[in-house]
């Protein structure tokens, strides 16, 4: 038994340090995990403010093209006879 014990010495320490780096990485990620989870409320309400800017955007832009056809069948359909010359 202790003839296994040192030869495979040297084995039983890289294990111990591989474990022990992998150890310290998990730890390290949790870290950045919890920071992540600490500001996902933050991104939360800047995602919800650029979804309602882009809301805005997209009502405007569909009342602008609606604006737009309205001026376009006013063009068209000319009801009134308007005067070249000025009144």
């Amino acid at each position: 038994m202790q003839d296994s014990a040192v030869a495979h010495y040297r084995s039983f320490l890289a294990t111990a340090e591989c474990t022990a780096a992998a150890h310290d990485e998990a730890a390290a990620a949790l870290g950045k995990l919890d920071a992540l989870a600490d500001d996902l409320p933050a991104l939360a309400a800047v995602a919800g403010g650029f979804n309602k800017s882009a809301a805005a955007l997209l009502a405007k832009k569909a009342r602008n093209k609606q604006l737009q056809g309205a001026q376009a069948a006013w063009r068209h359909h000319s009801w009134v006879q308007i005067p070249a010359s000025g009144l």
